[in-house]
């Protein structure tokens, strides 16, 4: 793995909170938890990851998977009724 990779787990308890309060599925937390971000400060907009500065600004941005990517717009798309997944690993890619 390269210094640009980073290695993301959703775990099970990412899967849980993320049905308890679906504002944000269990991607976001799992990225949020690994980069020790908050929450609010990860955003996924279609391949890429923003975390975002204390001044609005995206201070460092990641390349998703496109596997990754269509478990999020499922996840969203299903609000309530989301689909049985479990946890499992994946990297994000450090962007210039």
């Amino acid at each position: 793995m390269s210094q640009k990779e980073i290695n993301i787990e959703v775990t099970e308890n990412d899967i849980l909170k993320s049905r308890n309060n679906p504002t944000k599925c269990p991607v976001s937390r799992a990225i949020s938890r690994k980069l020790d971000e908050t929450l609010s400060d990860v955003e996924v907009v279609g391949d890429y990851v923003y975390i975002w500065d204390e001044w609005d600004h995206p201070s460092v941005k990641f390349e998703i998977d496109k596997v990754v990517v269509d478990l999020i717009n499922r996840w969203q798309e299903l609000g309530e009724s989301q689909e049985e997944i479990s946890p499992f690993e994946f990297k994000i890619k450090k962007r210039k």
